[in-house]
């Protein structure tokens, strides 16, 4: 196994799914689409998918919250522990990576 070609690969094979993606977005309506940044769901999860139900104008069931508040008491964070990746682990260095991404990033406004 060799960790650095298989982050190289990875790296490669996001890269291109973040822009077949952003390239779907622009054929079809931005209506068909919500975006949700990893973070603000992490901080509120119930809360983000109460937004996404309005976004797609539906409603968020009494029923579906409760689940969902049972599903994270039962699920939280740390669970089952952390992991920590280390920087230089897999040989792929930020710079490359924000390159390889700065398309992505600039598309939806996001800074490192």
């Amino acid at each position: 196994m060799d960790p650095e070609a298989i982050a190289k690969e990875q790296t490669e094979s996001w890269g291109r799914a973040a822009e077949a993606g952003m390239e779907a977005r622009k054929l079809r309506g931005p209506e068909q689409f919500f975006d949700l940044h990893f973070r603000d769901f992490m901080a509120d999860p119930i809360g983000s998918v109460r937004r996404i139900y309005d976004h797609f104008g539906q409603e968020l069931s009494a029923e579906g919250e409760k689940r969902l508040q049972e599903w994270q008491a039962a699920h939280p964070q740390g669970k089952h522990g952390k992991h920590a990746y280390e920087k230089k682990e897999f040989g792929v260095d930020e710079k490359e990576i924000l390159d390889r991404f700065a398309g992505y990033m600039e598309y939806f406004g996001l800074e490192v």
